[in-house]
């Protein structure tokens, strides 16, 4: 590497797609300063600064040779999806750990968390910033004032899999089952990145946790727990009975399929009994759903299924769909 080329810490393509995203229509001023920091410890830092308008996330790109560069994110309040703002415990590599799990790191520190789109909402960022630790409540009044809509706990760390909480637990549960650990290994498509292809893996140990299947009246839900490692906390989903458009039986599989046949669930549940009895009620739920208008439960998802992605938050994207790229819950009414 010669002297005038820089020692990376984001990729080109990257900072061009994070960077160009802004609508150069809307707001580009932020205003009156509500909150202005950047981050201790780390060197060099990334900064944020809240401003009565818009917010800003400025991202260093560190130089070798000469002072880092600093690429400057331009974030709609309109536009933020979810967020969160806790007190963390930070290691030297920037990963991070709520404080109540004894998880121990180099400082004790505030973060937060943006999840949203840009204007046209045709991209999406997932952006971390650490703040002081007395920042913490300030910040969470900032952002829950600007956004009008509180935060989604848990999504910092879980990523998909608070959301689908959060979700569920405003929903009328009718039926639940817990699918068996065979039908979980030979029913999963369990995929990783290999140089520019992808490739089928068998899980390993600490993977092989099944999910649980929640029948709700408002939807169905596959839920895996925080104690799950993150490579299943994305694969937690939500579908609403009017995004469903049939449920069907296959070779031992329930087959749940979108309202527009782009996108179909397969669950293999190789008991007959347990096979017809959740197919009934899944068939039950659906039926009712068509006599009444129940609201879209929206939520985030990764942004291939199962995730490839072994930070639950780290890669993000919504469902392709207006329905569920109008918002993240929760939502102030």
């Amino acid at each position: 590497m010669s002297e005038d080329e820089g020692e990376k810490i984001f990729e080109d393509s990257e900072l061009e797609e994070v960077f160009s995203i802004f609508d150069s229509e809307e707001e580009t001023e932020p205003g009156e300063t509500l909150y202005n920091s950047r981050e201790p410890f780390f060197k060099p830092p990334r900064k944020i600064l809240l401003g009565s308008n818009i917010a800003e996330v400025s991202i260093p790109e560190k130089k070798r040779f000469r002072e880092p560069v600093y690429h400057k994110l331009l974030i709609c309040y309109d536009k933020i999806k979810a967020y969160e703002v806790l007190p963390v415990s930070v290691r030297t590599d920037r990963s991070s750990y709520p404080l109540n799990t004894g998880e121990g790191g180099a400082y004790n520190l505030g973060e937060l968390f943006l999840f949203g789109f840009t204007a046209d909402e045709t991209e999406w960022y997932a952006i971390d910033v650490f703040i002081p630790l007395d920042d913490v409540k300030k910040v969470g009044e900032i952002l829950f004032k600007k956004t009008s809509r509180p935060q989604l706990s848990g999504v910092m760390h879980y990523g998909n899999l608070a959301a689908v909480k959060y979700i569920m637990s405003v929903c009328e549960k009718v039926y639940e089952y817990q699918v068996n650990l065979p039908d979980w290994i030979k029913g999963s498509s369990f995929m990783r990145p290999v140089r520019d292809k992808y490739e089928r893996y068998i899980p390993r140990k600490e993977e092989t946790a099944p999910p649980k299947i929640h029948i709700f009246k408002e939807g169905i839900a596959q839920f895996f727990s925080e104690d799950n490692p993150s490579i299943l906390h994305q694969m937690s989903t939500f579908w609403p009975w009017n995004l469903i458009r049939s449920i069907t039986e296959k070779d031992d599989k329930l087959v749940f399929e979108w309202y527009d046949k782009t996108y179909s669930f397969e669950q293999l549940i190789s008991n007959s009994a347990d096979r017809e009895e959740l197919k009934k009620t899944c068939l039950e739920c659906l039926s009712a759903s068509k006599d009444r208008e129940t609201p879209h439960a929206l939520f985030i998802r990764s942004n291939s299924f199962p995730s490839r992605y072994e930070v639950s938050w780290y890669n993000l994207e919504p469902f392709a769909c207006e329905a569920s790229r109008s918002g993240l819950p929760p939502k102030k009414c």
